[in-house]
């Protein structure tokens, strides 16, 4: 059965795309991989992962700022999804614990299989998920 009033402009097509549950699950766990892999592929010459260091200045510091803003997001996309059967501020607290376990956990697996993990490494995680749940419950307080 068709929708009787088909969105007629792209934003909404995809408005209407990112409101299914399928979608945001699979947006979810896509970026869920993305964020595994540059955690987990090993490094060298030529290699994606050393590839995108190089990019961004392949330094300590852009690499801290690298594993903020992956878990930072992470927490986000986890609380995007979790927001369509909780309250948004619970969502936001889940997907923040989701994403500081799975930040420890492969930054821990980093150490496991060669390449090295480090204090900034574990601190710039936390910091990302901390900023990134303190960014939602200012913008949650904002809507009220």
């Amino acid at each position: 059965m068709s929708d009787p009033t088909p969105p007629s402009t792209l934003r909404q097509r995809i408005t209407t795309a990112l409101g299914r549950p399928a979608v945001q699950i699979g947006l979810a766990l896509a970026w869920l991989g993305v964020v595994a892999y540059l955690m987990l592929s090993p490094k060298g010459e030529g290699t994606p992962v050393t590839e995108l260091s190089v990019l961004i200045g392949d330094s300590d510091f852009t690499d801290a700022v690298g594993h903020a803003g992956l878990f930072g997001s992470l927490t986000l996309v986890f609380a995007w999804v979790l927001a369509r059967v909780m309250p948004a501020r619970r969502a936001l607290w889940i997907g923040g614990a989701v994403a500081l376990a799975l930040g420890l956990g492969l930054e821990t697996a980093q150490g496991l299989i060669g390449r090295g993990n480090t204090l900034l490494d574990y601190s710039a995680n936390v910091i990302g998920v901390a900023a990134a749940v303190w960014l939602g419950l200012r913008y949650l307080r904002r809507r009220e």
